[in-house]
């Protein structure tokens, strides 16, 4: 279930895999980081990614504002052309490919790495 994703020279995806973990994809090539964590099912989350570009490529979640774990981004970066879509990938011919079942309340993006800091403010703020 895709939470952001963009389909335009790539498949750029932030969302939840089949096994209730986060995951982050930066392009076709990439495998995709995945969180520790299983996202509970059925009730409200606060699920932080943030990423770390350049050479470090560095992807950590959050899960209701606590550190998950981080880890390396093997391939690519997400492209600044294309659409950014919440809720899904992109579209293709027969529609959304890789909806998000359920509810998304607040998407936030930063043009800055946020730290554990800011991440637990911003949930307790939200909560």
């Amino acid at each position: 279930m895709t939470i952001l994703g963009q389909h335009y020279s790539s498949s750029a995806f932030w969302g939840i895999r089949a096994t209730g973990q986060a995951i982050l994809r930066m392009d076709d090539s990439d495998k995709g980081a995945v969180s520790n964590t299983v996202v509970p099912h059925g009730q409200w989350q606060y699920l932080t990614v943030t990423y770390t570009a350049g050479t470090d490529r560095i992807a950590t979640y959050y899960l209701n504002g606590d550190l998950d774990g981080s880890i390396f981004v093997s391939d690519g970066s997400a492209s600044e052309h294309g659409n950014l879509y919440i809720g899904y990938q992109g579209r293709t011919d027969s529609g959304a490919n890789s909806p998000f079942y359920g509810a998304i309340s607040d998407v936030s993006l930063y043009n800055k790495v946020l730290s554990a800091d800011e991440v637990r403010y911003l949930y307790e703020a939200t909560k």
